[in-house]
């Protein structure tokens, strides 16, 4: 109870990490291993739009209908080019266009 709480443990509490929402640390479905060309650890993850591959720097969402267990590291590499491929072809992450302040406004139309 929070009336039953000292300072101590409060503070305590309050140190620990969340464990809900997005602030939760997604637990991998299953590690595949180390990647034959970059070495990092590729990783198969439950996201918000279904289950996807990672390798730290790209991710790349799985088929429909793809069955999680027959997923092999081969799949997973191939995933991952197609991704960074695509990635690299649109020019990278879109960025939102800045917004002209008022005060630039009000100068543009004197």
């Amino acid at each position: 109870s929070p009336l039953e709480m000292n300072l101590e443990q409060s503070v305590e509490l309050l140190k620990e990490p969340k464990t809900r929402g997005r602030a939760r640390k997604a637990e991998p479905l299953r590690d595949l291993g180390k990647h034959p060309t970059s070495g990092a650890q590729v990783l198969l993850l439950s996201g918000k739009y279904g289950p996807y591959v990672t390798d730290g720097a790209v991710n790349a969402s799985l088929p429909r209908g793809y069955a999680l267990e027959s997923l092999s590291m081969e799949d997973a590499v191939r995933l991952l080019a197609e991704r960074a491929e695509k990635i690299a072809q649109d020019g990278g992450p879109k960025k939102k266009p800045k917004r002209a302040s008022k005060k630039k406004k009000a100068e543009a139309e004197e």
